[in-house]
């Protein structure tokens, strides 16, 4: 999953996946910058048919700056139905 964020540093966005028995799909690899961000996770299983992308946030800053901020961002969840070929 490539992203961008367009509106500073103080938080970053990332994602958490989840099958349609909302079993979670796990996360690889991944890499948070202002306009190049992706998130690399698992090879799905033939039986996924849906998935839901949860968005949360969480602090973007560095050092004594950083917080425990963690939202879920509710109202931006996307489901996507996995169509197998």
């Amino acid at each position: 999953m490539n992203y961008q964020m367009m509106n500073g540093t103080q938080f970053d966005v990332l994602f958490r996946i989840e099958d349609q028995n909302g079993k979670e799909v796990k996360r690889v690899s991944g890499h948070t910058l202002a306009e190049n961000s992706h998130i690399r996770f698992e090879t799905l299983n033939d039986y996924v048919g849906t998935l839901k992308i949860i968005p949360y946030v969480i602090s973007g800053e560095e050092g004594e700056k950083k917080t425990d901020d963690y939202k879920v961002l509710h109202d931006r969840v996307i489901e996507v139905e996995v169509e197998v070929k």
